[in-house]
């Protein structure tokens, strides 16, 4: 049962990176009930102050000192006020609230500290790394160097700083030859990774691979100067660099997958396993694994033997489910109530997974019967994700479909606003819940239940909204070679913010077909699901672009590459952004109308 929320009590909340969808449950329900609010307006999302009532008092604190901000909680709270003091980050993290507390209670005001997501977790989360890394990393320090707030002897950044630590770098970013000093001399490499990350999960969030070397460097060229953390360290890794780690790995045992277990029983990311546990189940099982292209046969180790080619499997039925689950992409489960196949169920992933599609081939194979009973495959319009797929279009956070799908069958408005890509009603007959609006701003002034958006430009969306990304851009590059991963990474995010579109939308990558082979260009397309397509220069100098160049005909026998790439990327394509040249990187942006 939840704790309430009380009156007279000042209420000292994390945050968090920015975004309200992260904000804990308690800090929503402190926000929603407050009379009061006080928070860090320079550093905290103004987005939050969307969940305030609107008769609430809300003050910014970043032209006040201590003696007025604790004045004004303890007013409140004596009021018998629900009262916010809301910090970014977590507040036990460089937010200064010891001072507030001693000060409250000297003040017999009662207080509680609800803590948030510090921004390290959410920056890690955000890039996909790990901030311990078995055998890689295993220590993670917060810090920061010392600038006009004098540190303890010892605790500075050059106290810290060790090779393979994970350190998160805080309130530094304006002290970029500093911070590089301090890293040199605590012994991390120049070559070791340094990632920049700015106002994660704020609309305007920017991220900069790269490495110790070129940390102070890229910290000039992107203007930052505040509100950015630093990660230093092997941890921090392009997931392409990465290495695997020793727990799933087949020699290290725990209680769900004992010594011996296979570590290679499938594909580790695809594939489908069968599983059975009787000897009637074998023999289902292996015909139904003959049937399914790519599957294998597993069974508990007492049965193995008698089935050619299957895998045995040692320890208990429980580690076996799981460990087959996370590795593969589907499972089928020959068990106890049914090892005659008479039945075939999709128990996950029934619809969104194609559990569903899966139990009707297995079914096929069997001469079984496939027990589809997911309420959407009841209905005749088809599912989002399913419409999505066809069409080539991303999902942004897939893990807001079930809102929206809950929304259409429980007969509920859904607000539909398209900018680009197929009709969405070409799709299927949808519910007349389902309704159009011409833009966002109608959309919200509805405020149905739930929405659909199709756009290829940046946005931040509304809860219970579903962005989709049909794929309309085609990015022209040319680079010079050995160009490092975050001048290219820069420039490109620079190209799309400039043209205002979503890297989501971007189809591919069109370049001169000899610079398919530059690394940091194949491993920003392998990172970001790009294609990567390389054209002859006579090819590309057949294309009329705006901006020829003689120096880059000279040079590589056409006059253009990134504006003729870009234009090369889709029937009736236009530029939607011409060439810029920023460093040893030429960047074009074609769309398709």
């Amino acid at each position: 049962m939840s704790r309430p929320v009380r009156g007279g009590t000042v209420y000292v909340l994390g945050a968090g990176p920015g975004d309200p969808e992260l904000l804990t449950v308690r800090a929503r329900r402190v926000l929603e009930a407050a009379a009061t609010v006080v928070y860090a307006d320079s550093l905290v999302d103004p987005r939050l102050l969307e969940l305030v009532p609107g008769e609430a008092v809300v003050r910014g604190t970043s032209g006040m000192t201590l003696e007025p901000i604790v004045d004004l909680l303890v007013a409140a709270a004596r009021r018998g006020e629900v009262v916010a003091r809301v910090h970014s980050g977590d507040p036990g993290i460089y937010g200064a609230i010891a001072e507030q507390l001693a000060r409250l209670d000297a003040a017999g005001v009662p207080w509680e500290v609800v803590p948030g997501v510090p921004s390290p977790m959410a920056a890690a989360a955000a890039l996909g790394c790990e901030l311990t890394v078995p055998g890689i990393a295993q220590a993670v320090v917060v810090c920061r160097v010392e600038g006009r707030t004098p540190m303890p002897a010892g605790q500075d950044l050059r106290a810290l700083a060790r090779p393979g630590v994970s350190l998160c770098i805080l309130l530094s970013a304006a002290y970029a030859a500093e911070v590089t000093a301090a890293l040199r001399d605590g012994g991390v490499e120049d070559s070791t990774p340094a990632v920049i990350a700015e106002r994660v999960s704020w609309p305007d969030e920017r991220v900069s691979w790269g490495t110790v070397g070129d940390l102070a460097a890229r910290l000039r060229e992107l203007g930052i100067r505040r509100q950015a953390l630093l990660l230093v360290g092997p941890a921090f890794r392009p997931a392409s660099a990465r290495l695997r780690s020793a727990l799933y790995s087949p020699e290290h045992a725990h209680v769900f997958r004992p010594a011996g277990a296979p570590g290679d029983s499938g594909a580790a990311h695809g594939g489908i396993a069968v599983y059975a546990l009787t000897a009637a189940g074998a023999a289902v099982g292996a015909r139904a694994a003959a049937a399914l292209d790519g599957a294998r046969l597993h069974l508990p180790a007492r049965l193995a033997g008698a089935v050619p080619g299957a895998f045995a499997e040692p320890g208990g039925a429980r580690g076996v489910v799981a460990r087959l689950v996370a590795t593969h992409s589907a499972v089928v489960l020959v068990m106890a109530i049914d090892d005659g196949g008479r039945w075939v169920v999709p128990l996950a992933g029934a619809h969104a997974r194609g559990g569903n599609r899966l139990a009707l081939e297995v079914a096929a194979a069997l001469g079984a019967e496939a027990v589809v009973t997911t309420a959407s495959d009841r209905r005749e319009w088809p599912a989002p994700e399913d419409v999505a797929a066809t069409r080539g279009w991303r999902v942004e956070e897939p893990r807001r479909l079930a809102a929206v799908t809950a929304a259409l069958l429980d007969g509920d408005p859904v607000g539909l606003v398209q900018e680009c890509g197929e009709p969405w009603e070409a799709a299927g007959a949808w519910p007349p819940g389902l309704r159009r609006h011409p833009d966002l701003h109608a959309l919200r002034a509805a405020a149905p239940r739930a929405a659909i958006v199709i756009t290829d430009r940046p946005l931040r969306a509304d809860p219970g909204w579903l962005v989709l990304r049909p794929p309309t851009a085609v990015l022209g590059v040319g680079c010079e070679a050995g160009v490092e991963d975050a001048e290219l990474i820069a420039a490109v995010d620079a190209a799309l913010a400039e043209a205002g579109l979503s890297p989501l939308s971007v189809a591919a990558v069109g370049t001169l077909d000899r610079k398919c082979e530059e690394p940091a260009l194949r491993r920003l397309c392998t990172a970001r699901g790009w294609e990567l397509r390389g054209h002859p220069a006579a090819v590309l100098a057949e294309v009329e672009v705006p901006t020829p160049s003689a120096v880059v005909a000279a040079a590589v026998g056409t006059p253009s590459v990134s504006e003729a790439a870009a234009l090369l990327g889709s029937p009736g394509a236009r530029l939607r952004q011409a060439k810029r040249v920023r460093g040893r990187v030429t960047v074009a942006v074609g769309v398709a109308d």
